[in-house]
């Protein structure tokens, strides 16, 4: 694969200049696990945080893969698009709900990708495909502006998407371009037990250990997630994060002295999952319940830094 004037030192984060929680995307469903949850709370506990958690180190079985850290695509992340569906952006593929494109080369400079459709995908598999993407008022967006070309070359030379005109300049069909949101929690922080979070498009990382976004809802703010290989604990299986919002009164009652301050609280319910799905349907953490609403345990509160 070849990559074309890519800019190793750029983020999605500094590109977008996303920071903060919230956000909306389309939401899935998810259902109960039969499986109890695991203990969490602290700091990710599952990789040697404070709280629930752990496990033998080396768990997770012997053919352990999970994706690089680092990607040379300045877009690399998991998102959702203003039509439900999920994306997975990597320097070997972009992954779009059921449909897998293999990537052949692509530009941060021209912001777009070059891709083999999967033979398996349901529309168009072993075709060519080219991705564009364009950010415009702080949000990122793509247009898939050739999807059944026969060739490579075909692909390359689709006519670029109108990036002044989101509303019909992708394709000549005149198509409107897509939004991608990253997850609401973009950011580093510091929990209360002094651990340290950095959360970007593509990896929530606590301390020692990463863990790799495949797909979340700001809505119902939950996110599912591979543990690297290089984690202590369960490595190569999949988490499960929960967060939620909260006002908190600050100060004291009367003239001039109260005040409502937005908290921000995580759980990670589940850690040693076998699969994405097993992750997704999880029992989410009850957020009712800080004390001990993650599976027992307090729920760890995050300040941004």
């Amino acid at each position: 694969m070849r990559k074309l004037n890519s800019r190793l030192g750029l983020t999605l984060v500094a590109l977008l200049g996303l920071s903060g929680c919230g956000g909306d995307d389309g939401d899935s469903s998810k259902s109960s696990s039969d499986a109890g949850p695991s203990g969490s709370g602290g700091s990710a506990g599952a990789d040697g945080g404070t709280g629930g958690g752990g496990g033998s180190a080396g768990e997770g079985g012997a053919a352990c893969e999970s994706p690089d850290l680092e990607q040379e695509l300045e877009i690399a992340g998991a998102y959702r698009d203003n039509y439900s569906g999920t994306h997975r952006l990597t320097d070997e593929a972009w992954i779009s709900g059921d449909s897998s494109f293999d990537v052949i080369e692509f530009s941060n400079d021209e912001r777009w990708v070059l891709a083999k459709n999967s033979d398996d995908n349901p529309f168009n598999p072993g075709a060519y495909s080219r991705f564009d993407w364009t950010v415009a008022g702080g949000a990122l967006y793509f247009c898939q502006s050739a999807y059944a070309a026969e060739s490579a070359d075909e692909a390359r030379d689709t006519a670029t998407a109108d990036p002044d005109d989101l509303e019909s300049g992708c394709g000549a069909a005149g198509f409107t371009w897509s939004r991608l949101s990253p997850i609401g929690l973009l950011g580093s922080y510091t929990d209360a037990f002094g651990g340290s979070h950095a959360i970007t498009p593509g990896a929530w990382i606590s301390g020692p250990a990463t863990f790799h976004l495949l797909t979340f809802s700001n809505d119902e703010r939950w996110a599912v997630a591979q543990n690297d290989c290089g984690n202590s604990y369960f490595p190569g299986l999949f988490s499960r994060f929960d967060w939620v919002l909260l006002d908190e009164q600050t100060g004291e009652g009367g003239a001039g002295g109260a005040g409502v301050e937005e908290r921000l609280y995580y759980c990670q319910i589940g850690y040693d999952l076998a699969s994405a799905e097993a992750a997704e349907a999880f029992d989410e953490a009850d957020d009712t319940d800080l004390d001990a609403g993650c599976n027992g345990f307090s729920w760890t509160e995050l300040n941004a830094d």
